[in-house]
């Protein structure tokens, strides 16, 4: 027995897509090239492969606001390099081999500043995060210490499935939202919107509330889709977890799960209706209240439009669609270059 595939319409309807921003074909296109004048792919089944990924719909489903031609593909390559990334690592040879993913990611990581990188990676994500980043310094600093956790748990998860390590359900939870690269993505949507949020707020309960909760959408309905693919053993997915603490079978897991997730999207909208009241209370001005909600409301958007882009028919999530090792071909993408080196 499997997992079904997952009926995204059933969550959409509750946590419905409202708009788009227009610059999908034009990201398309300045993506890829951008992914091939770096050389994060190179052979024409990368470049298929990164197609099929469609970062450009990221960019536009998942920060609507985007008015801008230029910050739509400057979002669709930072999408571009962190998908390459993960899925040179979660889906290629290196899955279950820590130390060499280790070593890669260590190189990626100083693309986010600091020591130089040397590899066509690291390069690549020091042009596209300091473009997206620029004139926004708590976004970068807040948007780098996200990223830097989430390369680090890349690794740490091939060391999970390396040592067939399976985490309890609350473990896994807690990991995911303290190193995800959902919560650095929706950091972006703040200069889209033209201003960033003080770090004093991201300690007011209320607001890390709803950041967690769209994590957790996001995370939920990405392990719902991709657990036919992934199968019952896969240990980075919330549907197995569930299965390992309640005993139960492939069945009732996968409705607990589909449970979960919808009391989730309800937990978040509960959260952002109430989040202008409980600021208001605590005396914040009313500018910065405003705009607190408004980017509350750009991260509900962010889930909304991941679960768009799963559903969509060139996500890479489609269990219909089979990424064998011969289209992750990025081996001669992401080793050392000694003629690259990127200068800060």
């Amino acid at each position: 027995m499997t997992y079904p595939a997952l009926d995204i319409d059933e969550f959409l309807s509750v946590l419905p897509l409202k708009r788009s921003s227009p610059h999908h074909d034009a990201a398309a296109e300045h993506t890829v090239q951008w992914a091939k004048d770096f050389g994060i792919v190179q052979s024409q089944a990368a470049v298929e492969h990164l197609e099929l990924t469609d970062t450009a719909a990221c960019a536009v489903l998942m920060h609507p606001d985007t008015i801008s031609e230029v910050t739509a593909c400057d979002l669709a390559d930072m999408y571009t390099i962190f998908y390459v990334v993960d899925d040179y690592i979660d889906e290629g040879p290196l899955r279950a081999e820590p130390e060499q993913a280790g070593e890669i990611l260590a190189d990626v990581m100083r693309g986010l500043g600091g020591t130089a990188p040397r590899s066509p990676a690291g390069i690549a994500l020091a042009d596209v995060f300091e473009r997206v980043t620029e004139g926004y310094p708590l976004v970068r600093r807040r948007a780098r210490m996200g990223f830097t956790n989430y390369l680090r748990e890349i690794s740490n998860e091939a060391a999970d499935r390396a040592e067939r390590r399976r985490n309890d359900l609350m473990t896994h939870i807690d990991r995911r939202r303290a190193a995800s690269a959902v919560a650095p993505y929706m950091e972006l949507t703040q200069p889209c919107l033209g201003f960033e949020l003080p770090d004093w707020l991201y300690s007011v309960p209320d607001f890390r509330r709803v950041i967690d909760a769209s994590i957790d959408i996001s995370h939920w309905c990405s392990d719902l889709v991709s657990a036919r693919r992934d199968g019952p053993d896969e240990a980075i997915n919330i549907v197995n977890r569930i299965r390992d603490l309640t005993g139960g079978d492939l069945s009732s897991s996968w409705d607990n799960a589909k449970r979960m997730l919808h009391a989730r999207i309800r937990f978040l909208d509960k959260q952002i209706s109430q989040l202008h009241q409980v600021l208001e209370i605590g005396g914040c001005e009313d500018g910065l209240r405003d705009r607190t909600v408004l980017v509350a409301e750009n991260m509900r958007d962010w889930a909304t439009g991941s679960l768009q882009w799963y559903k969509s028919a060139s996500s890479r999530y489609q269990t219909t669609q089979t990424c064998h090792e011969d289209q992750l071909d990025y081996f001669q993408v992401l080793p050392f270059r000694e003629d690259a080196v990127f200068q800060w």
